[in-house]
């Protein structure tokens, strides 16, 4: 696999290739082909399980912030995940 030539930023810092704009992104067969490995890995593997309890407003904002996390890297493309959610507006006693 060949070398990816990084655009260095103003501070003369690399930027790594997550961290690029989406249409500067370095592609080329030797990018491509690893980026479809991975999606095809993530496909393949179990779903990433989370359990979410909790009044809706907590739910809520964790959902939020999951979205936010899967969106932002890109090793959870295709990544199939499991979602369990209850609202409970009162905790249960052996919570505490």
């Amino acid at each position: 696999m060949g070398a990816v030539a990084l655009p260095l930023r103003s501070r003369r810092h690399a930027r790594h290739p997550s961290r690029l704009h989406p249409h500067r992104h370095p592609t080329g067969p030797e990018v491509t082909a690893v980026y479809t490995l991975a999606r095809i890995v993530n496909r393949l593997r179990r779903p990433l399980r989370i359990r979410l309890v909790g009044p809706a407003d907590q739910a809520a904002a964790a959902l939020h912030g999951l979205a936010h996390m899967v969106g932002r890297r890109p090793d959870m493309a295709d990544r199939r995940i499991r979602i369990d959610l209850t609202i409970r507006e009162k905790p249960l006693q052996e919570w505490r």
